[in-house]
């Protein structure tokens, strides 16, 4: 992580003893990120407490009966007091796949991983080897296996090999893996490091049961003790749970699925076993009964309830964290997730679904991916919360309201309140001295205007200028007010739009309609792709965020003149620099404040830039580049896909990131 320093902002155009705006080129300095509004939640690498942690699409969790809990991520481990229930780093680099052993070690896709007190035994799929990590020291090595080099050869530590191993499983100091790729399970004496195929015939995949070497399997994976002398096996392709026992090594079928399993658990004669389509069932394993205990078939959502009532994006691992408790890592919800084995009540406890519709103060109240921001005088935020299909109000205290459109309901209908309908509305523009917000209501292709006193929306009726290429809006979503103009982009039709308020005559200001492309030129000779964010200061300069160029470009309104500002076309990356040596990465919305310095969220880089409007020279703010995962504190802090941002009166940047409104001050 980037060493912390505080933003120090110190550009004003335009400013001197003389200027209008000497007494704003103050250096404002932000040294900390917080909370305004929302609950940020969502896949990302933060280490912290139950609610704050971000996961990054858990595969697998197990315990060490002592206390401590190990998550297998795609590229690291991490550790879970479960007394205190902080998250820590463990093993691994984020972001870093490689075989790389020591105390920064690093893997490539762990799967399978089994915990003593002092031990983690790891299968580390994608480098075809099985690891061992010594908690003490958190030194990792080889146990077996040669990094990168597939195989099926039975031998001693680093003479064996393996093909894509994922489950594990100890019993009586012996590690069983499933080698998933080989179609065979194979075993491995944990005192000499000797490696065997104890079933199956490699690289023959078939169901068939028997012993040994009669028996077939095809892409075994996730195993699990069955608390005697044997284990049992989520037979991938073959949709079905196995079971080995290790005395005789007959394979039989316990239960068949729909679906591929994935996750086993057991307590008591309960087997629990999550499969691919959102399910988890109970399996009585002296009856072979089948009983759905959570979930619903094809039905993803992160929705915790009871039994069916329950939702899942996608449960992978299961462990068993205690008698009456079945831990699950939920992956695509980045969660980890419990279900009670006798009342099937299922709860998150670490990760958080930031996504929601209650009004509320602070914290309780949630949005649903908000694609606009915009700021009052009185420090009042107006939200476009796209997803719910609602515009929203943020008291100068933290307190959302509600204030036109219904949560889940789209449609193009003006009125008043609760009553109005939008679909999809993005970018908004404040005019304050009329009182009214303009809302880019993408998903009706039209620009709606909200009453800000009685709450009643309608629909702008636009008349294009005489002469000009406008015919209708194609997917109007970034929105900007300068004077009685209104800037707005048209992203998909690959064009930036003027409105004159006074009289609702629209005109194409650059671009040409459907046509594609990055060329810097005057009016409709100019091309954009996917512009996004707009803004426009009092000089006649629009700046805009042209999303799939990854540049920043100038409009001189004069003119239509078109520019490049900052970044390369088509050139992704995170570099900072001056102008076309600065990379972005999907730059998204825009924010300008009073002297003149001009914000970017870099939406897949996971930061804010500032652009020097003067130099085009670029630094990065906010966030450490495509780190994911909000974590509030101290500058640069961490973002999750920043979207929407707006610049309060006091300077202060309103950042859009996991559904929730944060504030860097």
């Amino acid at each position: 992580m980037r060493a912390l320093r505080s933003l120090v902002l110190v550009s004003c155009l335009g400013c001197g003893d003389n200027s209008p705006c000497a007494g704003v080129c103050k250096a404002p300095s932000w040294t900390t990120l917080e909370l305004v509004a929302g609950q940020p939640g969502g896949c990302g690498y933060v280490d912290g407490t139950p609610l704050t942690v971000h996961l990054d699409s858990p595969s697998t969790v197990t315990g060490d009966g002592a206390g401590h809990l190990y998550v297998v991520e795609d590229t690291t481990i991490r550790a879970i007091d479960q007394t205190t229930g902080l998250v820590s780093e463990f093993a691994g680099m984020f972001g870093v796949h490689g075989a790389t052993d020591g105390a920064s070690a690093s893997f490539n896709s762990p799967a399978g991983v089994i915990a003593t007190p002092a031990t983690l035994y790891v299968a580390d799929t994608e480098n075809h080897t099985i690891r061992v990590i010594d908690v003490a020291s958190r030194q990792t090595t080889i146990f077996a296996g040669t990094a990168n080099v597939g195989g099926d050869t039975n031998g001693v530590g680093t003479d064996a090999r393996f093909r894509e191993p994922e489950g594990l499983v100890l019993v009586d100091g012996k590690l069983y893996v499933a080698d998933t790729d080989n179609d065979t399970i194979r075993v491995m004496d944990v005192a000499t490091r000797a490696v065997s195929t104890f079933a199956g015939v490699s690289q023959t995949d078939g169901a068939d049961d028997g012993i040994g070497a009669m028996a077939r399997f095809n892409r075994p994976a996730a195993l699990v003790f069955d608390g005697a002398q044997g284990f049992y096996v989520a037979d991938r392709l073959n949709l079905s749970v196995r079971h080995v026992d290790v005395t005789t090594a007959m394979v039989s079928t316990l239960a068949t699925f729909d679906t591929s399993p994935q996750g086993l658990a057991i307590v008591g004669n309960q087997l629990f076993v999550s499969i691919e389509d959102g399910r988890i069932f109970a399996v009585d394993v002296g009856t072979a009964a089948v009983t759905l205990v959570a979930g619903a078939m094809y039905m993803p959502g992160f929705v915790d309830g009871i039994g069916t009532d329950a939702r899942f994006q996608n449960p992978v691992g299961l462990y068993t964290q205690t008698p009456d408790s079945i831990l699950i890592a939920d992956s695509r919800a980045c969660a980890l997730r419990t279900l009670g084995v006798a009342d099937h009540v299922v709860s998150t406890v670490w990760g958080t679904n930031s996504v929601g519709t209650a009004d509320g103060a602070g914290a309780a109240a949630r949005f649903a991916n908000p694609e606009g921001v915009v700021v009052a005088r009185s420090g009042t935020i107006y939200v476009a919360d796209t997803t719910n299909q609602t515009v929203r109000e943020v008291d100068a205290s933290g307190v959302v309201t509600t204030i036109a459109g219904a949560a889940g309901e789209s449609g193009a209908v003006d009125g008043i309140g609760g009553d109005a309908r939008f679909s999809s509305p993005s970018g908004v523009a404040l005019d304050e001295d009329s009182g009214l917000l303009y809302i880019a209501d993408t998903g009706n292709h039209a620009i709606r205007r909200l009453d800000l006193t009685t709450h009643a929306a309608s629909t702008l009726a636009v008349t294009p200028t005489p002469g000009d290429s406008f015919t209708s809006f194609v997917a109007p979503r970034g929105i900007a007010i300068s004077g009685k103009t209104l800037f707005v982009t048209d992203s998909d039709n690959a064009t930036v739009l003027a409105i004159d308020l006074a009289t609702l005559n629209i005109r194409t200001l650059a671009g040409a309609p459907g046509v594609r492309g990055a060329s810097d030129g005057r009016g409709s000779h100019a091309t954009f792709d996917a512009p996004l964010g707009i803004v426009a200061d009092a000089r006649g300069h629009v700046y805009v965020a042209d999303v799939l160029n990854h540049t920043i470009r100038t409009i001189l309104v004069e003119t239509g003149e078109v520019t490049t500002l900052a970044g390369k076309p088509r050139v992704l990356g995170d570099r900072d620099g001056i102008g076309s040596d600065a990379q972005f990465r999907f730059p998204s919305y825009l924010a300008l404040d009073r002297r003149g310095d001009l914000f970017v969220s870099d939406f897949i880089n996971q930061n804010v830039r500032q652009v020097d409007v003067q130099t085009g020279a670029v630094t990065t703010v906010i966030g450490v580049t495509q780190r994911p995962g909000v974590m509030l504190g101290a500058l640069p802090a961490q973002l999750g896909q920043p979207s929407a941002i707006a610049l309060t009166p006091a300077d202060e940047l309103i950042v859009v990131s996991e559904s929730s409104l944060l504030r860097a001050r």
